[in-house]
């Protein structure tokens, strides 16, 4: 399925969208999906397992999740350069005001 850019350029270019995405995404692919009835499962209780499966015991993650927003810790990278300070007083990258060592006369 393309993406809203690149439909818009198709659009623009009178190109048909439907030859660049999948057939199963069109409607007449969806309508054939549900034609036939579609029944429900049932209760749980009384669905037939395998033994094999009756056997498993299936047990929630060891680890605890952390509450709040996860820590960024993506680590830069080499293109991407520390942000520099400039300076008020020469417009000089690489210091402020305070640290500046320009003589004023």
């Amino acid at each position: 399925m393309p993406c809203n850019h690149a439909v818009a350029v198709m659009k623009d270019l009178n190109i048909n969208t439907y030859n660049y995405c999948a057939q199963y995404y069109t409607s007449k692919e969806w309508l054939q999906t549900y034609e036939e009835t579609v029944y429900p499962v049932g209760n749980v209780r009384e669905w037939e397992l395998p033994e094999f499966f009756e056997d498993i015991i299936v047990l929630p993650p060891k680890e605890r999740i952390k509450s709040g927003r996860p820590r960024k810790r993506r680590m830069a990278a080499a293109w991407e350069t520390k942000k520099q300070n400039k300076c008020g007083k020469c417009g000089q990258k690489g210091h402020n005001k305070k640290t500046c060592r320009r003589i004023t006369a």
